[in-house]
């Protein structure tokens, strides 16, 4: 069992040195999740923003409203920020959070590119682990989401993460989360044949929901 900085250390690297489908395809193994929205479906969306690593659409269950004010956990180079940044408006803030600097530097780039074509005003990125994010304000989102991250922290640090949601949201505020749980070791054996190990280390038991 690798160790929480070993666990880290793969994440850092692993999305440090993913590229858009284009140069570095979704999985096509059928029990490998797929990302739920590609830029060919929405081409106001920066295509390099989308990595192909999410593993489901938390947007269907966010029923984002204008003026709202979301945190996206682990938000890599933008994509679900900027698929929220339209519904939440000018009055409205998403902010998306992540650990890698590499990838805020790729959201960055995004979020530049989508001002020089007049939007982007309402989005900023922060770099901190999701388990420690005391860099954001409590108690003043609407709505927290999260897409296939969760499962990368290690699994004695995730009570972290809930129990940041819980310090930032508003009370009422809303979390959805778009992940990969598993019930017993076969599906375990099914991920490792379709991600690699990095991921059967990674999936959420269903005990720990």
């Amino acid at each position: 069992m690798p160790t929480p900085s070993e666990i880290y250390s793969a994440v850092t690297t692993c999305y440090t040195t993913s590229s858009p489908p284009a140069q570095n395809p979704v999985p096509t193994n059928p029990t490998s999740p797929q990302p739920s929205v590609t830029p060919r479906r929405l081409p106001s969306i920066p295509a390099d923003s989308n990595l192909g690593l999410s593993c489901g659409n938390p947007h269907v269950l966010a029923k984002l409203r204008e003026g709202e004010v979301v945190v996206d956990l682990g938000c890599g180079a933008g994509f679900d920020v900027f698929l929220a940044a339209p519904k939440v408006g000018a009055t409205g803030m998403v902010i998306g959070v992540d650990m890698n600097a590499g990838m805020l530097g790729k959201a960055e780039q995004n979020r530049k590119s989508l001002k020089d074509g007049g939007g982007g005003g309402n989005v900023r990125f922060v770099e901190a682990p999701i388990t420690d994010m005391r860099v954001l304000e409590g108690g003043n989102v609407d709505c927290v989401m999260s897409n296939c991250v969760v499962n990368l922290v290690p699994e004695g640090e995730r009570h972290l993460v809930f129990g940041e949601m819980y310090r930032l949201l508003k009370p009422g505020g809303r979390v959805t989360i778009s992940d990969i749980l598993i019930r017993d070791g076969r599906e375990c054996r099914r991920i490792e044949e379709g991600y690699g190990w990095s991921y059967m280390w990674g999936v959420l038991r269903m005990r720990v929901w």
